[in-house]
């Protein structure tokens, strides 16, 4: 099977998802953060909804990449782990990067449902002409929401988690950070 991985490093397309993807979640927690502190009086008016919106459609995107990043990933696997890890440290790293797999499929699934079942719009998706395949059902959605905010904030600590990881990397100059850079 053929990588696509020419050194230690992992495929650019893995590498340009990555980054993507980072950005997006960054704007996600974000703009979450934004909707839980703060409410429409706190803003201009139309901004709140505005925020609120752009939060709902960059989930749907952030669903897209991820989904497509999985694809991607068995498709090209990944770099044999970097000799400059310890096995603890090895251990971690799986652990984390498992773990954003998961939530960040996860997370924006339980958002999307979560407005479905409100009901309240999803301006990508009434866009593209996806209709809301749900009922109404405001427990539901409450729950939902409830869990979503749970795991906005587990990915909040694997961020800061993985930015020390990578921090310490860049510092350490052990040629780690490399593998998902996307510089020479």
């Amino acid at each position: 099977m053929n990588t696509g991985i020419s050194d230690d490093r992992y495929a650019l397309i893995q590498r340009l998802l990555h980054w993507l993807i980072a950005l997006i979640v960054l704007g996600m927690l974000i703009s979450g953060w934004i909707i839980l502190e703060f409410g429409r009086k706190d803003f201009p008016k139309g901004v709140y909804s505005q925020i609120y919106d752009l939060h709902k459609s960059a989930g749907v995107i952030a669903l897209v990449l991820m989904l497509l990043r999985v694809v991607v990933r068995l498709i090209h696997g990944a770099p044999a782990p970097h000799p400059a890890l310890t096995s603890w440290q090895r251990s971690l790293s799986s652990i984390v990067h498992h773990s954003f797999y998961l939530l960040l499929i996860i997370q924006p699934i339980l958002g999307l449902v979560g407005t479905w079942t409100f009901p309240a719009p999803v301006p990508i998706l009434d866009a593209l002409g996806v209709d809301n395949p749900f009922s109404k059902d405001r427990d539901l959605s409450g729950t939902l929401f409830f869990l979503h905010e749970i795991v906005g904030k587990a990915l909040t600590a694997l961020v800061v988690l993985h930015l020390c990881g990578a921090f310490m990397h860049i510092f350490k100059r052990d040629g780690v950070f490399r593998r998902m850079g996307l510089g020479r």
